[in-house]
């Protein structure tokens, strides 16, 4: 196995272990004010519906919620990595002139203010759950998840019709 094929499939299992990590530290967030865990809280918005998903949290459920957070800043830069490679990978298959491979370089730079994004929801997380409940807090961590959100999910998006074409061309 080449250097560079053993470095992606490290990066993939480290991405998928974290991610599992992380799954596994937001079942005690599902309350019925957060039914999606730590996403309710990213995407809660404003400041009645944060307290309501703090509220929501027993002690052990906001040191959970901590981890997780703190967890996070790890997996950024594993997902904002394999989502870069893969999303670059693909797109240099097209050729420099092609719809594909513009928009497929544009989209891995972005992924990298994707990690900036997630970056500052979790400051702003991380301000609300240690006490600092202010509205601005809320409204960061809102539009800096949504940010993220589309993003990623634009490059997943892309990576799955580039996949396809550069399959059925090779067919």
């Amino acid at each position: 196995m080449k250097r560079s094929s053993f470095s992606v499939w490290l990066l993939v299992v480290f991405t998928l272990t974290v991610m599992t990590a992380i799954s596994v530290l937001d079942r005690p967030l599902r309350t019925g004010a957060a039914p999606r865990g730590i996403v309710s809280f990213e995407l809660a918005g404003r400041l009645d519906k944060t307290r309501a998903v703090l509220d929501s949290w027993n002690p052990r459920a906001r040191i959970f919620a901590g981890l997780s957070l703190g967890l996070d800043y790890l997996f950024m830069l594993l997902y904002g990595g394999l989502l870069w490679w893969i999303i670059r990978r693909l797109a240099l298959r097209f050729g420099r002139t092609s719809v594909f491979y513009k928009a497929g370089m544009l989209l891995a730079v972005l992924m990298w203010l994707a990690v900036a994004a997630d970056a500052l929801e979790n400051y702003a997380l991380i301000r609300l759950l240690t006490g600092g409940l202010q509205a601005s807090w809320a409204h960061i961590a809102r539009f800096s998840a949504q940010l993220k959100f589309t993003i990623v999910g634009l490059g997943l998006l892309y990576a799955l019709v580039a996949g396809l074409l550069l399959l059925f061309r090779r067919k």
